[in-house]
């Protein structure tokens, strides 16, 4: 992992994640089932081209299905340039569109107009499209609709905080911390749970340095989502990408201190 490179602290600095406060307090299910969150990456504020993403990729072998996130009706079946075929679903409100896009085919009788519920199979995952072929992926979006309820406008909203709040849950949050060790993007903590099993966690730069050393204790970890340099970057500050992650932030031991 190497040493610790004082210029990437500054891409380490937890920047909150923004809440969609407009959005119903709903269970939005995920895509892709089965997909590890926290594998997660959130691209909505990337730009592809002249033009920004505004949408989440989420990457996939060919030919994975792909599921309704929402009860609701396909509002449209459109094959464009840049997004191949796409489905445009209209949540039951009619306030929220969800658009789904670089599918490689659609479900069987999916037409427009049919109702559908949440976890319904309706598509599957390809590359057309102006996707790479060789990168099969779903880009998926969230639109607040205009007060015309045209599917096609909208006010773009990131999808990234919904699912970034389901992966935080399956982040290991307490064992015996028994290694720290400075990285180029973060500092790197290695727990170990009560049944022996190791986990690997980001954090920041800080916690390396943490007075007493919380190494050998008992400890239960808190993570925030924050921006960190790209791992393809491999410590190159100039290349100019992040990515997002879950950041551990501090550190609390939970045991006596060590006499």
């Amino acid at each position: 992992m190497g040493r610790v490179r004082w210029w990437a602290v500054a891409l380490a600095l937890v920047a909150p994640v923004p809440a969609l406060a407009d959005l119903p307090a709903k269970d939005l299910l995920f895509p892709i089932p089965g997909f590890d969150l926290r594998g997660l990456r959130d691209t909505f504020d990337e730009r592809r081209g002249t033009k920004p993403h505004e949408a989440i990729d989420i990457m996939a072998p060919r030919g994975t299905p792909v599921v309704a996130v929402d009860d609701g009706r396909i509002a449209k079946l459109f094959k464009s340039v840049p997004g191949g075929f796409t489905i445009y679903q209209i949540d039951p409100t009619e306030k929220y569109a969800y658009y789904y896009a670089h599918l490689d085919r659609y479900a069987p009788q999916l037409a427009e107009g049919a109702l559908v519920k949440r976890g319904d199979v309706i598509g599957h995952v390809g590359s057309t499209g102006n996707a790479r072929p060789d990168a099969p992926h779903l880009h998926f979006a969230i639109f607040e609709l205009d007060p015309d309820r045209k599917w096609w406008k909208g006010r773009a909203m990131n999808p990234f905080p919904l699912f970034a709040r389901a992966a935080s849950q399956g982040k290991q949050t307490t064992g015996k911390l028994v290694n720290l060790e400075n990285g180029d993007v973060a500092c790197y903590l290695t727990l170990v749970d009560a049944r022996g099993k190791q986990f690997i966690e980001m954090g920041e730069f800080s916690l390396c340095f943490q007075k007493p050393s919380p190494i050998g204790r008992r400890v239960q970890l808190t993570y925030e989502f924050a921006n960190v340099l790209a791992d393809e970057c491999q410590g190159n500050p100039d290349c100019g990408k992040s990515q997002r992650v879950a950041l551990v932030t501090s550190i609390r031991m939970l045991d006596a201190r060590p006499k």
